[in-house]
């Protein structure tokens, strides 16, 4: 399934539903086991049933994203990162290697960004170099959401 196409508004409206105040509280309490993230249960000792409710049900949709993707989530930032590159012509994507302890690459000394997907229990960013950016303000690539839909299930 692509992850691009599982219910992001519904994402979107789980994830405004929690405080930030609650977001921290609940942080701590999230562990990765087997490539998933889980909440452990003495959160509830710190915050209520129904927001309890809410991020189960964060977490299950950011796993269920993650699930069968080239997402790896690392134990120790609990975040999951795939970077990937855009071919000169924008048509199409190669996914750079990802593992648990997958460090960022290296970068020239003046370098204009990096292109890259990154997954927490809770939210998830996407980041364009300046030549991607240019590419997408201009109409050259298809759009930023097949970019990232093909960086996310490159098959």
């Amino acid at each position: 399934m692509p992850a691009a196409s599982v219910g992001n508004s519904a994402y979107a409206q789980l994830s405004n539903v929690l405080s930030q105040d609650v977001v921290n509280k609940i942080d701590p309490y999230v562990e990765v086991k087997n490539n998933k993230y889980v909440l452990n249960d003495d959160v509830k000792k710190v915050i209520t049933y129904a927001e309890y409710v809410s991020a189960q049900e964060v977490i299950a949709h950011t796993n269920q994203l993650i699930n069968g993707s080239s997402f790896v989530i690392n134990k120790s930032t609990k975040t999951a990162t795939l970077e990937f590159e855009i071919n000169n012509s924008g048509k199409s994507v190669r996914v750079l290697p990802s593992t648990e302890d997958s460090k960022i690459q290296p970068r020239a000394k003046h370098h204009f960004g990096v292109n890259k997907v990154e997954f927490g229990w809770n939210y998830i960013r996407v980041f364009i170099d300046k030549r991607t950016a240019k590419a997408v303000a201009s109409g050259g690539l298809a759009g930023l959401t097949a970019i990232i839909t093909a960086a996310v299930d490159p098959d």
